[in-house]
């Protein structure tokens, strides 16, 4: 038997098909242009990029090498590398023998671990735990520098300090009491010592320049282009006696060898503070114009100085530095991202990127500020609502590009 559909059901099924022909439209014109537009995207950062000079130049400073004078063989330096020493205080100690160099040795680990230990007790005679965590910080900082500069040495002996104090610290009375004892068994030794003849700060890095006389403070402003190419060309040696050298003062000093027109304008602007950017260091340094020399040969000394960071120049000599003419600031965005759209009155295209924004593209007119082989750098414009902003997602690559264009984000 037959059985005819009723009305409502037909409807049903015919609005059922449009629906579902209307929803695989949609979604195939959807798929369609996120397959075709390829949209490729990176993330917008910050970015700082200068107009520089590229230079070489030599550090100087006032300093003096500190060598071994007595008969021993062995020494101990007492002195932290990179850290002042007062009028008179031992810098390091001479020991005819190893066994004695171990001994005097271990006693100063013993002194210094007494004294650092007394100095976490509060009026009571109480461990204070804010004296216990700055000795605890102050050790660690210590640890981490030396073994940043690769005294593993002394990363050894700061490790061991480091453990003592936090052992010691747990059982106070016994702790010192061990410690007292162990130290009262190790004789005197009689061993040579060497003190700082005044305040400076002491660097185990010493090499054969140190002393050397053009490299004086005095006498920099003498220096010539010939001078530099010779200074450039030696490798001074320093004697097995050197155990570090003694750095005067807080100003340091580079002469660098620049092209004659340069030097002319820095001549202009002597005494005035420019920028530098030296190799080995992240941040640019505030140098002071000093002098400048006569030409000779398309080229003429410049003196720089610094009276800051003497610990982070402590071991540098020769080194390249770029001298910063403008700094820029801004976002950087890849030459890929940048298009030129939407003409103006006068007939001139304004520059813009395309960021992802969602399921759609966003458009972002923007001003470029500098602009390098494989990028460019745009103004930050912190008070625009609309503006490009620092983790927006750029499109790099992709066809048929507009304001509002439905992507498969």
């Amino acid at each position: 038997m037959n059985r005819r559909k009723s009305k409502s059901n037909i409807w049903f099924g015919v609005i059922t098909v449009v629906i579902g022909v209307a929803m695989i439209a949609y979604l195939s014109i959807y798929m369609n242009q996120a397959f075709q537009s390829g949209i490729m995207t990176v993330e917008v950062s910050n970015y700082t990029s200068y107009d520089s000079i590229k230079t070489d130049g030599i550090i100087a400073r006032d300093e003096e090498k500190i060598s071994d004078s007595g008969s021993g063989r062995f020494v101990y330096t007492a002195a932290q590398d990179g850290k002042r020493v007062a009028v008179g205080e031992v810098i390091a100690y001479s020991y005819s023998s190893y066994e004695i160099w171990k001994a005097t040795e271990r006693a100063h680990q013993l002194d210094e671990t007494v004294q650092a230990l007394n100095g976490m007790l509060d009026a009571r005679g109480e461990i204070s735990s804010e004296r216990l965590d700055a000795a605890l910080r102050a050790a660690i900082s210590d640890l981490n520098s030396e073994v940043a500069s690769k005294d593993y040495r002394s990363a050894k002996e700061r490790s061991e300090y480091l453990l003592t104090i936090a052992i010691g610290a747990s059982d106070m009375p016994n702790s010192m009491n061990l410690l007292r004892a162990e130290r009262a068994g190790i004789a005197d030794t009689g061993a040579v010592s060497l003190a700082a003849p005044t305040s400076a700060m002491f660097s185990k890095s010493a090499d054969g320049f140190v002393g050397y006389d053009k490299l004086k403070p005095a006498n920099l402003d003498a220096l010539t282009p010939d001078d530099l190419v010779v200074l450039f060309s030696l490798k001074p040696t320093v004697s097995d006696a050197v155990i570090g050298k003694l750095i005067y003062g807080q100003t340091w000093y580079y002469a660098a060898s620049v092209d004659e027109r340069v030097g002319a304008d820095l001549a202009m602007k002597s005494g005035t503070r420019v920028q530098m950017l030296f190799d080995g260091l992240s941040e640019p340094m505030t140098m002071k114009i000093e002098s400048v020399s006569y030409p000779l040969a398309g080229k003429t000394v410049v003196v720089f100085s610094c009276n800051y960071a003497m610990r982070e120049i402590a071991e540098m000599r020769i080194v390249k530095a770029e001298l910063i003419l403008n700094e820029y600031t801004g976002l950087k965005v890849p030459r890929s991202s940048l298009r030129l759209e939407r003409k103006t009155a006068d007939g001139a295209e304004l520059p813009c990127v395309y960021i992802t924004a969602g399921p759609y593209l966003e458009r972002k007119f923007v001003t470029i500020v500098d602009e390098e082989d494989d990028f460019y750098l745009i103004s930050d414009d912190v008070y625009t609502e609309d503006a490009l902003r620092r983790g927006d997602m750029v499109v790099i690559s992709g066809m048929n590009l507009y304001d509002g264009k439905i992507v498969n984000n």
